[in-house]
């Protein structure tokens, strides 16, 4: 979260969140097979893997740019409620737990 908060509050948030898709490589070097000599597009296995990890970050980002725009504190997932329902809660538009 420390990318998204070091922009300025008026950034685009289609532009933090593609410096921040963009900074997940730094933190998770596997994410590009071809470093580790793995083959994205023939191994299941590892495109499944870099599809979760895609899927499970985007939502969080995104609702952390949006709030970070807002001048709001970004919100942290919660593990008891949906996907959907998750992505609603760190927008915090919707109020559980």
């Amino acid at each position: 979260m420390d990318i998204i908060q070091a922009m300025p509050h008026d950034a685009h948030p289609m532009g933090v969140l593609v410096s921040k898709m963009s900074a997940l490589s730094v933190f998770y070097p596997d994410a590009n097979p071809a470093l580790r000599g793995q083959d994205l597009y023939k191994s299941k296995q590892v495109r499944d893997k870099q599809i979760a990890r895609i899927l499970g970050k985007a939502p969080t980002i995104a609702a952390a740019a949006y709030l970070r725009m807002a001048g709001r504190p970004p919100v942290l997932p919660s593990s008891n409620i949906s996907y959907s329902e998750n992505f609603l809660y760190m927008l915090d538009l919707m109020y559980v737990l």
